[in-house]
């Protein structure tokens, strides 16, 4: 039988026992210090050697010395048991977890990043991160976090939390701690389009960068940079409610380039339309290194396909591998 004397027994254990009679053996119970665990009465295989098996979950026991019992029994009656001493050793401690980022009464916006330390006796297996009671996340290796973007969320508060389980599955959440999400421009018209005093409320992304006194802007002092280094790849984006009547888009953009090919459009800048969950919805126009120029040029698009819809405007840039290109914008319009 298995468990055999002497084992360690530890979470779901699969009890056996092999059993014959000269007539047929009909069940075969498991006991753990005299009480009934459960019968099987179902052999496996159907033909030769035949063993009965059950399923034990040991946790319901406590750590420590026991006997565990198989009896047989045939249809006159008869039993024949078999016993083995084992020893339960259960992890029965659940782990600890805590949220360390962003803190109580935190105010969000754009790209945050979730943190959480989390420890156990035998291990943490791994961490869920929660808004309410939507997963943001799971990471299984520390330090534990994700990442939230925000802009997807509606302003508002909400309660975060963090759930650690250990390899027993036992598991523990952590306290809440009740931030609020306020993305400016978020569920409303576009700003800061001019990219002046800071780049908030644009969310950037990769190799994309803000200048706040650069020497190449169309108005003002701030604008941006996508592009810029070989591979990369660079996003802005900005989560707009579009105006319901007869909407466009427009912008100013400057790209120059090292790229000397006049035929290959080997960087390119796209500029789209998506869901405030990210689904793309369509791309109004897409640049490269062939649109390069000396100076800042007006690029107007229609919105009315997204008249009145809360959407997340990008500028994205993908980067090959040889010559870089610079995609400049300013003074972005929604209106």
């Amino acid at each position: 039988m298995s468990p055999t004397a002497g084992a360690t027994v530890r979470q779901s254990y699969a009890l056996y026992a092999y059993a014959s009679d000269n007539v047929g053996v009909t069940s075969v119970e498991y006991l753990l210090d005299g009480v009934l665990l459960g019968t099987a009465s179902q052999p496996f295989p159907t033909s030769g050697p035949t063993y009965y098996s059950l399923t034990w979950n040991s946790t319901s026991a406590a750590n420590g010395a026991h006997t565990v019992t198989a009896q047989a029994r045939d249809a006159a009656g008869f039993v024949t048991s078999a016993s083995a001493s084992v020893t339960l050793d259960n992890d029965y401690t659940p782990p600890t977890v805590a949220l360390t980022a962003p803190t109580e009464g935190s105010v969000l916006a754009g790209i945050v990043t979730v943190t959480a330390d989390a420890t156990d006796n035998v291990g943490v297996t791994q961490v869920t991160f929660y808004r309410g009671s939507t997963v943001l996340g799971t990471d299984t290796t520390a330090p534990y976090s994700v990442t939230w973007d925000t802009l997807g969320t509606a302003n508002a508060s909400y309660t975060l939390t963090s759930k650690a389980f250990d390899p027993t599955g036992n598991a523990t959440t952590s306290a809440g701690v009740s931030v609020t999400v306020s993305n400016a421009g978020a569920g409303g018209p576009l700003v800061n389009g001019g990219f002046e005093g800071s780049s908030s409320p644009w969310a950037l992304f990769g190799q994309a960068a803000w200048f706040a006194n650069g020497t190449l802007p169309h108005g003002g002092n701030g604008y941006v940079e996508l592009g810029r280094i070989n591979s990369a790849t660079s996003s802005i984006e900005q989560l707009i409610t579009v105006p319901a009547s007869a909407p466009s888009l427009s912008f100013w953009m400057y790209i120059t380039t090292t790229e000397t090919t006049t035929s290959v459009q080997n960087d390119q800048l796209f500029v789209e339309v998506l869901t405030s969950s990210g689904t793309l919805l369509g791309t109004l126009a897409t640049y490269s290194n062939l649109n390069r120029g000396t100076q800042y040029s007006l690029r107007s698009f229609s919105l009315s396909a997204y008249a009145g819809q809360l959407v997340r405007l990008r500028f994205r840039t993908t980067m090959n591998g040889s010559l870089a290109t610079t995609f400049r914008l300013d003074d972005v319009a929604v209106q």
